[in-house]
């Protein structure tokens, strides 16, 4: 991201808060290093996250490709002093609609949930930090609701609230 699109604003308890303007992938994305990408899509969310637990907040988004194309998370991993590294994860439906991130299962990291319309159904990527090398996120549970998704949130389990059960 050029360095104007994402604007530091004030301290809070420890962390920065940011506003980021989110615009089309319409062509080369430079990272820094050997991590340059030619990227196609539309961003319709994005969330910040721990992804790797070292420290320095990440970015995940959504991208889609339209009804026709399968669409992908796009995970913009701070690096540090290494600077930022690209990290695409595929998804298997069309049309992500909405993201959420949180710990899902009990390994102490941050996993993702999205929303897709093509086909309507949820998906829980499970977070791969510790061997990124197979994926940045692996496909995991799919759920199938009865309407439209519009939204998806995740509660972490330390509020005392079920927020996820594997059903299968």
């Amino acid at each position: 991201f050029p360095s104007h699109d994402m604007q530091s604003g004030s301290s809070i308890a420890g962390m920065t808060e940011f506003s980021l303007v989110v615009r089309p992938l319409n062509g080369d994305a430079a990272f820094g290093g050997n991590n340059n990408a030619t990227l196609q899509g539309t961003a319709v969310a994005a969330e910040t996250l721990n992804w790797d637990n070292v420290g320095g907040d990440d970015l995940l988004i959504a991208v889609s490709n339209g009804p026709s194309q399968n669409g992908f998370l796009q995970l913009v991993e701070n690096a540090g002093q290494d600077g930022l590294i690209n990290r695409i994860v595929p998804l298997d439906a069309a049309e992500p609609m909405c993201l959420a991130v949180g710990p899902l299962d009990s390994d102490g990291r941050t996993d993702a949930v999205v929303g897709t319309k093509s086909p309507n159904r949820l998906r829980i990527y499970s977070n791969n930090s510790s061997n990124p090398s197979n994926g940045a996120f692996l496909p995991s549970t799919q759920f199938v609701p009865i309407g439209p998704i519009l939204s998806v949130t995740v509660i972490p389990p330390s509020s005392g609230l079920v927020g996820y059960r594997d059903w299968e």
